[in-house]
């Protein structure tokens, strides 16, 4: 079992260093560790150097999937195991991959997910950990790819044709992308317990980048008509039509005493859609956690809503045209 770790880099210097320094430190050696710097203003090569792991350069900044493709034709592994650079692995991680793989050798797919406590402190790092652990823990078979924590046979990844390069940050999608290309044929299998500690946005960045991600995942949805199993799925689709019913109710509570009614009655609701959540919360932080919580994940589940809009709307305007 040959296992080519690539770690895609870009201006985080601090976060790489964490995360080749868990590498390092892998109960199982890797094949290879490769180090793809997307072109960062300040190259990485002195801290790459450090751990004697292999460095490539990109001339210029062309986005993680570009990095990955890249990581993926310098690799000799017949495993290719991708680790995002603001993740720090367990010791044991690359071990469980390699056994994954010995015990399943049907396996061309196997991917973890991130623990519910991120690599940074604070509020909005914490429930966003907390949210994608909560709907990407249930998942074993993935409608797409968790690409801090995914591994791959190369003959596979190849044989896809890789990550879509025309997905660039900031909101990404390439691993949306390439999951509906690879569930056509394969399975991507999803261990709850390969679990590794992300570094996750605040609220802010973070709404911004699920407005973005929301566009991408609309236009994935206009072509297979099919919802994702988290993150983009018919109750997170209906979270967030009621959320902005809630506020419109809100507003116009202001005008007339009804709509307070009405937002009473949405805000019901929509608890009720997201009770398994906001008791999850409850238990794991606490009921002013819980409340806490409420505001920014509206927020988010509205620019969702808004991304997925935007695409619709230039959609529907490019065909006028």
């Amino acid at each position: 079992m040959e296992i080519s770790v690539i770690v895609p880099t870009y201006n985080d210097r601090e976060d790489l260093e964490k995360c080749l320094s868990a590498i390092s430190k892998s109960s199982y050696k890797p094949y290879e560790v490769i180090v793809v710097d997307d072109a960062s203003i300040k190259q990485m090569k002195d801290i790459v150097d450090k751990y004697n792991f292999k460095y490539k350069r990109l001339r210029n900044n062309s986005g993680q999937a570009t990095a990955r493709n890249v990581g993926a034709k310098l690799a000799r592994g017949n495993i290719l195991f991708f680790i995002d650079s603001n993740v720090v692995i367990r010791k044991n991680t690359i071990e469980k991959v390699a056994k994954a793989y010995k015990r399943n050798p049907n396996f061309n797919i196997y991917q973890g997910i991130a623990s519910k406590i991120p690599v940074n402190k604070g509020f909005g790092p914490k429930l966003f950990a907390l949210k994608w652990y909560f709907e990407l823990s249930k998942i074993r078979k993935a409608s797409f790819v968790y690409s801090h924590v995914f591994s791959i046979k190369k003959d596979v990844f190849n044989e896809v044709g890789g990550f879509n390069e025309r997905f660039k940050p900031p909101g990404g999608g390439e691993e949306f992308d390439l999951g509906h290309r690879l569930r056509k044929k394969y399975i991507v299998h999803t261990d709850p317990k390969l679990l590794v500690e992300h570094k996750f946005q605040n609220i802010l960045p973070r709404t911004l980048t699920l407005y973005r991600r929301s566009y991408v995942y609309a236009s994935l949805f206009s072509k297979e008509k099919k919802f994702e199993k988290a993150l983009a799925s018919l109750q997170e689709a209906l979270i967030g039509i009621v959320n902005i019913l809630i506020v419109a109710a809100l507003v116009l509570s202001v005008t007339n005493v009804f709509f307070i009614y009405i937002f009473v009655v949405l805000f019901f609701f929509q608890s009720m859609l997201n009770f398994n959540y906001y008791n999850f919360l409850w238990k794991e932080e606490g009921f002013f956690f819980m409340l806490r919580a409420i505001p920014p994940m509206m927020l988010w589940s509205i620019a969702q809503i808004l991304g997925a809009a935007d695409f619709y709307v230039r959609k529907t305007l490019t065909l006028i045209k």
